[in-house]
C-alpha cells in the first residue's frame, strides 16, 4: 500500500483562536486575448478536524457555469460567453508523486461538479495534526460575467472569484463541503496566501488587504509580475483594471496605524468618488468604536459597470465591489447602503466566518443591522423618491405605475424610516421560514432575502430593543472576540446571548428564530366601569411576543405588561378617570407585529386624518381615470 509523506505542522499563529488548515501558493497569469486564467497551485492542508480524513473534498465553484445540469443554474441554460470550467493537466499528492487527472476526480453531486472528492484511504489517509501537500494545474477560460466571477462586456476589468479547487472544512472528522447553490454563498477555511499574478501591463491589480510586495516588469513582453502575501483569510478574490479611475483615503486608527482604502472608479463615476470612501471610513470608525478595528492594512473597493452578471454588491475578505448606478441622488443614500453593508461583511463574515451555506443570516443580517446603526449616526435620513422610466430619480412616492411610467403618485418627499426596507421585505414574506433552517433551500431570492437579510436583521434589533443599544453592542462585540477566526453556528451565538444578557430571550429563539409564525398584536376594545377600565388585546398568528399595554387616560398614563401568549386577554387597570385612548407595543419592541395600525385606539371617533387620506385618495383615483381615459 502507497503511504502519504505526512509532515506534523505546528500552527504559524499562537492565537487558538486561529485554526489554520491550509496554506496557498499561486503562480497565476492573465490573458487577456484568450480571456483565461492559466495557474499552477500548491496546497498544504493541515488537518485540525479531530480524526484521520481519509477522503478530501473540494470546491471547485467555477464548474457551476460548466453546463444547464449544474446545482447553481438548475436547468437554465448558460449563455455560450459565459461558459466555463477548470481544466486541470496536473493533480497530484506531491509527496506521493501520484498523478490524478479529472476523469479520477470523483463528483458525489453528479451531474453538479461543483464539489470534487479525491480518496485518501489507500495512502493511510491524514491524521489529525499532519499535513498533505497538493501540486495543481489548470487553465480557467474567464467567462463574460454571468454570476460572481468573469469579465465586463469592454474587458475592462476582470474579476476573478472563486475561482481556484477550495477543500471544504473538516471539522470534527466531518467534511461541509456543498455544491454552490443558487440562493447561497459559501463556506471554506482560514488559510495563508502566497501568489505570483502576472498581467499586461496595462492591467492594475486589485488585491485585498495587504500592499503588494514586489513588482517585476518585462517591457519586452509587456507583462508585470506582482508578489503578494495575504495571511488569516478564508478566500482570495482579486481583480484586474484597465482605464479605471484610482483613488484612495487614510483611516487613522486608535492606536494611530493606518489602513489605506483604496478606490478603482469607472471613469463617468468621479463625482461619486468622496460619497464612497466616505462610506467605508465611517463603516470602519463605528465598528473600531463598537465592535473591533479592521485588522488588515488596506481595503480596495471596486466600482462595477452594469450588465456585469451579479459581480457588483459582494464582499470578500481586504476588497468589495459594488455598482454606482445612474443617477444617485445624495438623499436617496443608495450608494451608502451598499458599501457599508459590504464593508461590515470584513467583519461578520471576513473574520467571525459563518457557514454561509447554510446559516446565511448570522452574517447577511449582522451587515443588514450595523448598515442600519451606521446610517443613522452618520447620514441625515433618507427621502423617497422614484425613477422615472426605471433610470431618472424624482422626489416623491409612487402609489402605481404602468411600464415603468408612474401613475398614481405625490412629489411630496418624505423621510424613509431606517427599517424600512426591512419591514416592507418581511411584511410581503412573513411566514418566509424560519432562520434555523439551511439557507441553502431557498425557494426564490425572494424567500432567500426576506428570510436571512430582513427577518435576521428584525430580530436583532428586536434583541436590541430587549437589552439596550449599549448592553447590545458590548454583546456583539464579545461575541466578536470570542469567534474572530473560527465559524460560530447559530446555537453559539444563541448560547453566547443567554450567557451574557441574563435575560430570558426564549420568546425570541423559539417563535422567530426556530419558528415561523407570524403576529398581528391589536387593540379592540377600551371599556370603562366602576372604578376600572378595561382594555381588550387580541394577537392573530403564532408569533409570541410579551409587550407593554398603556392606557391613557385624564389622570395619566397606566402600563401593563401582557405576556402574548393568550388569543385575546382582558387586561383591568384600576382608575377612576376617563380613558382617552391605549396602546399595545407603545416603544415598538415588536418588529414582527405586521399591523402597527391596529395597536391602539381612541375612546373618541378620529375622523380628520381619514378624511385627509380619503380626500387624498380621490384626487390620484381623478387623476388616473383621467389618463386612462385619455390613453383609451
Amino acid at each position: 500500500m502507497n503511504k502519504l509523506l505526512i509532515i506534523p505542522f505546528l500552527l504559524l499563529f499562537a492565537d487558538s483562536l486561529f485554526s489554520q488548515r491550509s496554506q496557498y501558493s499561486f503562480d497565476v497569469e492573465l490573458h487577456p486575448t484568450r480571456k483565461s486564467l492559466s495557474v499552477t497551485q500548491e496546497l498544504k492542508w493541515i488537518n485540525n478536524g479531530g480524526a484521520t480524513a481519509y477522503s478530501f473534498y473540494l470546491h471547485l465553484y467555477p464548474n457551476a457555469y460548466s453546463s444547464s445540469a449544474s446545482v447553481y443554474m438548475g436547468g437554465r441554460v448558460v449563455p455560450p460567453n459565459s461558459i466555463t470550467r477548470m481544466r486541470f493537466t496536473e493533480f497530484k499528492i506531491a509527496s506521493a508523486g501520484k498523478n490524478y487527472f479529472e476523469p479520477l476526480l470523483t463528483y458525489p453531486h453528479a451531474p453538479d461538479s461543483t464539489v470534487a472528492v479525491i480518496d485518501l484511504a489507500g495512502y493511510g489517509g491524514v491524521p489529525p495534526g499532519s499535513s498533505v501537500d497538493f501540486r495543481i494545474k489548470y487553465t480557467l477560460r474567464i467567462p463574460e460575467a454571468y454570476g460572481r466571477f468573469g469579465h465586463s462586456a469592454d474587458q475592462n476589468l476582470y474579476w476573478i472569484a472563486q475561482w481556484y479547487p477550495k477543500p471544504g472544512v473538516f471539522q470534527n472528522g466531518n467534511w461541509e463541503c456543498q455544491p454552490f447553490f443558487r440562493f447561497s454563498e459559501f463556506f471554506s477555511e482560514f488559510a495563508d496566501y502566497k501568489i505570483n499574478l502576472t498581467l499586461p501591463s496595462a492591467y492594475t491589480p486589485v488585491l485585498p488587504g495587504e500592499p503588494v510586495t514586489s513588482v517585476k516588469e518585462n517591457r519586452q513582453a509587456g507583462k508585470k509580475t506582482y508578489e503578494y502575501r495575504i495571511s488569516r483569510v478564508h478566500n482570495l478574490a482579486w481583480g484586474a483594471v484597465r482605464e479605471y479611475l484610482p483613488a484612495a483615503a487614510k483611516y487613522l486608527r486608535r492606536d494611530g496605524s493606518t489602513i489605506t482604502v483604496s478606490a478603482f472608479l469607472l471613469p463617468y463615476n468621479d463625482a461619486n468618488k468622496n460619497r464612497a470612501l466616505n462610506a467605508v471610513l465611517n463603516t470602519l470608525d463605528y465598528f473600531e468604536k463598537h465592535i473591533a478595528p479592521y485588522p488588515y492594512s488596506t481595503l480596495s473597493i471596486v466600482d462595477v459597470p452594469g450588465n456585469s452578471g451579479v459581480i457588483a454588491s459582494m464582499e470578500y475578505p481586504g476588497v468589495i465591489t459594488y455598482n454606482t448606478g445612474y443617477f444617485i441622488p445624495d438623499y436617496s443614500l443608495e450608494l451608502e447602503k451598499v458599501i457599508v453593508h459590504e464593508v461590515a461583511h470584513q467583519f461578520f463574515y471576513g473574520i467571525v466566518a459563518n457557514n454561509e451555506v447554510a446559516e446565511a443570516w448570522l452574517d447577511e443580517a449582522f451587515a443588514n443591522y450595523f448598515t442600519t446603526k451606521i446610517l443613522g449616526e452618520y447620514y441625515p435620513p433618507e427621502k423617497s423618491f422614484f425613477r422615472l422610466f426605471g433610470y431618472y430619480p424624482v422626489p416623491g412616492f409612487v402609489l402605481l405605475q404602468q411600464s415603468e411610467i408612474p401613475v398614481i403618485y405625490t412629489l411630496s418627499s418624505f423621510e424613509v424610516p431606517l427599517l424600512a426596507y426591512s419591514l416592507s421585505r418581511y411584511y410581503r414574506n412573513p411566514e418566509a421560514g424560519s432562520l434555523s433552517s439551511p439557507s441553502w433551500k431557498a425557494l426564490s431570492w425572494q424567500h432567500y432575502t426576506a428570510l436571512n437579510y430582513s427577518k435576521g436583521e428584525l430580530l436583532l434589533h428586536a434583541l436590541e430593543r430587549q437589552t439596550g443599544e449599549k448592553e447590545f453592542l458590548q454583546i456583539l462585540k464579545g461575541y466578536y472576540e470570542k469567534y474572530a477566526y473560527r465559524h460560530p453556528t447559530g446555537e453559539d451565538f444563541w448560547n453566547f446571548l443567554r450567557t451574557k444578557s441574563g435575560r430570558n430571550l426564549e420568546f425570541l429563539y423559539n417563535g422567530f428564530y426556530k419558528g415561523s409564525g407570524k403576529g398581528d398584536y391589536k387593540v379592540t376594545e377600551i371599556r370603562r366601569a366602576k372604578g376600572s377600565v378595561s382594555v381588550r388585546v387580541e394577537r392573530s398568528g403564532e408569533g409570541i411576543f410579551p409587550s407593554e399595554v398603556q392606557l391613557q387616560t385624564t389622570g395619566g398614563t397606566f402600563k401593563m405588561q401582557w405576556s402574548g401568549e393568550e388569543r385575546v386577554k382582558i387586561l383591568k387597570f384600576k382608575t377612576h378617570d376617563f380613558p382617552i385612548s391605549a396602546e399595545i407595543d407603545p416603544e415598538r419592541k415588536n418588529p414582527f407585529d405586521i399591523n402597527y395600525a391596529n395597536n391602539s385606539m381612541t375612546v373618541e371617533l378620529q375622523i380628520m386624518g381619514s378624511l385627509s387620506i380619503s380626500l387624498k385618495w380621490f384626487f390620484w383615483m381623478q387623476n388616473f381615470l383621467m389618463i386612462m381615459g385619455g390613453l383609451a
